[in-house]
């Protein structure tokens, strides 16, 4: 009888176990909702919230799959963010689904703004996953520690989105100019929603980017 009595007390722990952790799972779901919700409402942005449902199966994630697609208003050349800041832009999309290139990715580059020196450059992405921004003039005085964002320039990404923060700056851009590596504020390899920019009261235009 104690046996049994064991045996079933056990199921039970088990089974409230599995409980707390769906309820956790639960809360954890909500707040980051909640998180994109709140970005949702302070930008000045037409969005779609949408759900990660695959990555690239490289070492660095350079392309992301989300649950949204051309029925919802996304299509290619339209920017990603998320609570943390920019993400990337879409490069595919079907009807249901489509593919994010991520600022991580070698042949992504974007526009930029650095915050406290007010100076521009182009950021691009790498094979290590680190960011750097190119074409800083020479004579910037940037710091380590500059909050990055979105200059506004190219078409894709509105201006103001944070990017990330200046780690290092060095002069191997040449003689005019000096690049700098960048922190990038989001966590790519913890994101499970992001909000896909749709609009800002009109169409964004289109990128003059590099393909892929």
């Amino acid at each position: 009888f104690v046996r049994q009595e064991n045996v079933r007390l056990q199921e039970e722990v088990q089974a409230l176990r599995a409980r707390l952790g769906a309820v956790e799972e639960g809360q954890r779901e909500n707040q980051r909702l909640k998180n994109l919700l709140g970005l949702r409402e302070r930008e000045p942005f037409q969005v779609v919230a949408a759900g990660i449902v695959g990555r690239d199966a490289t070492n660095w994630f350079h392309t992301l799959l989300i649950d949204r697609g051309s029925r919802q208003g996304v299509e290619r050349h339209t920017a990603v963010i998320a609570p943390a800041g920019l993400v990337g832009q879409v490069v595919e999309a079907s009807a249901s689904s489509a593919r994010v290139q991520l600022i991580t990715d070698p042949v992504s580059s974007v526009g930029v703004l650095l915050q406290g020196s007010r100076v521009t450059g182009l950021l691009v992405g790498g094979q290590s996953g680190r960011l750097r921004i190119r074409y800083l003039p020479v004579r910037a005085e940037v710091q380590s520690g500059e909050v990055v964002i979105t200059s506004g320039l190219g078409g894709v990404y509105p201006k103001g989105i944070l990017v990330g923060k200046v780690l290092a700056v060095d002069g191997r851009g040449g003689v005019l100019f000096q690049e700098a590596t960048v922190e990038p504020s989001v966590d790519f390899s913890q994101l499970e929603e992001v909000l896909v920019i749709t609009g800002q009261g009109s169409r964004p235009a289109r990128s003059q980017r590099r393909e892929e």
